[in-house]
């Protein structure tokens, strides 16, 4: 017995093993060594937790169809009694009531409008949370390009450097200010190096941010196009595109509609509804058996309640409604002027700046000249130093006309993947 028993629960073990490897292979990931950009756009799209929840929020205001386009549920009403009346004859009486409830003044059809105007609140919403995301997305990669670029010219400069400090350790014997020259360019190669390190760190915390955004679905070390220009949109072309509506004043547009398709519905509540009900009596007494029909209603009499606060709260609240899309009108085309000009600003001085390459071509010559006594350490720690320097100051002004580009996008509801993938 003790035999049969290990081999059948080896036996599920075994098959426990296969179908968990089937499902595996079945659901697994497929990952890649170099993660491409457009696979992130679409995982960030599909899995973010943010987007996720939207998501399920809308859907939630979606089921809500049924409870706006309801008919209320008819009542039966029945009662019956017996007893003995004028006569030792037993008396019984009953009576049935089937009740209907009309919603006068329109308050279903106010139901359904108010539900269409929230889902389509709902559904905007989601779509600006989306260009939020996607353009958290794009601002973490175009950082990872920068470190890229950066650690890309530390590199270079490292290894110019390093052979520099190959001519100091060739020689016999080194003079009290050779020695110092030798530990300056060392303290610059030990900065530049540091610099580099601390780059890479920043490098690892994007790649684990990029790793949450996708439901940590792949491991996340290097970024396809990471290497790649980016592809600056001209000013004009920039400047040409035109927008039906800005995107926070549509979006107060639709809570506009929203509320006052509220304040519709609560007028609509100060109005009663009617119960009405066809009703049948039966009464019998020893040979008499009668039967009775006719209708019976319910009209409350609006004396008193006629919704009257939840009237003034929507009514305020369409007021206020009405006024914030003036004020976002206002805002956002101020705001889009000032992006604009910031960002043709921006692009014209960084499409004329070309130092970086330029200076970076002639310091592969430093070696040469520094053989041969041409340059002075001091020049060279100064190159290194300004170097630097500029580079710091290029992708800062870069960081900020990324950030103009986006938010010119971002108002005109058009940070899409399609447009931020022609950035590259």
């Amino acid at each position: 017995m003790r035999i049969k028993y290990k081999i059948s629960s080896m036996f599920k073990i075994i098959f426990y093993l296969i179908i968990s490897c089937f499902y595996s292979s079945l659901f697994a990931q497929d990952c890649h060594e170099v993660t491409p950009i457009r696979w992130l756009i679409k995982e960030v799209e599909e899995v973010h937790p943010g987007l996720l929840l939207k998501r399920l929020s809308l859907d939630q205001t979606v089921a809500r169809e049924h409870d706006a386009k309801k008919f209320i549920n008819p009542e039966l009403e029945h009662f019956s009694v017996a007893g003995r009346e004028f006569e030792p004859k037993k008396v019984y009486m009953n009576e049935t009531r089937l009740w209907f409830t009309l919603q006068l003044a329109g308050k279903r059809q106010g139901k359904i409008q108010e539900w269409e105007r929230a889902v389509e609140l709902e559904n905007y919403e989601a779509h600006i949370l989306k260009q939020a995301v996607l353009k958290d997305l794009w601002v973490n990669f175009f950082r990872l390009h920068q470190i890229h670029e950066e650690i890309k010219i530390k590199t270079r400069i490292i290894s110019k450097l390093e052979s520099i400090l190959e001519q100091y350790q060739k020689r016999r014997a080194l003079s009290p200010d050779q020695m110092m020259e030798e530990r300056i360019i060392k303290m610059v190669v030990d900065n530049f190096e540091l610099s580099s390190n601390i780059l890479s760190r920043e490098k690892l915390s994007i790649f684990e941010f990029l790793k949450e955004v996708t439901g940590y679905q792949c491991q996340i070390k290097q970024i396809s196009s990471e290497e790649d220009s980016i592809k600056w949109p001209n000013a004009n072309d920039v400047k040409s595109r035109t927008t039906e509506q800005l995107i926070l004043s549509k979006l107060a547009t639709l809570e506009l509609s929203l509320s006052k398709a509220q304040e519709s519905l609560a007028d609509k509540k100060a109005t009663p509804d009617i119960r009405i009900a066809p009703l049948i009596q039966n009464y019998q007494t020893g040979d008499m058996d009668v039967y009775t029909g006719g209708i019976s209603f319910v009209f409350p009499l609006a004396l008193f309640d006629r919704n009257q606060s939840e009237r003034l709260q929507s009514k305020l609240l369409s007021g206020w409604s009405e006024r914030r899309v003036e004020l976002e009108k206002k805002k956002e085309n101020q705001q889009l002027v000032f992006k604009l000009e910031k960002y043709e600003s921006g692009l014209s001085v960084l499409k004329e700046i070309d130092v970086i390459e330029q200076s970076l071509k002639r310091f592969d010559s430093v070696q040469t000249w520094f053989r041969e006594g041409k340059i002075s350490i001091s020049n060279i720690v100064e190159f290194c130093r300004q170097l630097d320097e500029i580079t710091k100051n290029y992708h800062h002004g870069e960081n900020m006309l990324m950030s103009d580009l986006l938010g010119i996008y971002e108002l005109r509801g058009s940070i899409t993947s399609e447009n931020l993938l022609k950035l590259i």
